[in-house]
């Protein structure tokens, strides 16, 4: 017997709905170089009681492949230039990191083009 999903839901209320909010911790990664925060709307993987913003990180963090939100503590550190164009600010528009002036795999890019041009 098939119920609907409403019914189904009803049936489940501890997994699929919450009245608190929850937050997950990430840690520093290759280009978001900061702990982060995500709001999570249960605690089905065990995830700390609260919201990113109760605990300190209130700067809005957006991914420029996926355009997920993440919280971090300082804004600047999660500009196009600080994390090599793969996250932005809000009042940033993400540049794509193909024609990202920033960052270390940029420098690389230049580097190997001026050996190319140079013969041994």
């Amino acid at each position: 017997m098939k119920f609907p999903v409403a019914v189904a839901l009803s049936l489940f209320p501890a997994v699929f709905a919450d009245d608190h909010s929850y937050h997950r911790l990430s840690d520093p990664s290759t280009h978001l170089k900061v702990t982060s925060c995500r709001n999570i709307p249960t605690s089905l993987f065990n995830d700390l009681p609260g919201t990113c913003e109760s605990v300190g990180y209130t700067q809005t963090c957006i991914s420029c492949r996926g355009a997920m939100t993440f919280m971090v503590e300082d804004i600047s550190t999660c500009s196009q230039e600080s994390t090599e164009c793969y996250f932005r600010t809000e009042d940033e528009e993400c540049i794509g990191t193909s024609q990202c002036p920033y960052g270390k795999e940029r420098e690389r890019e230049r580097a190997e083009k001026g050996l190319r041009g140079q013969v041994k």
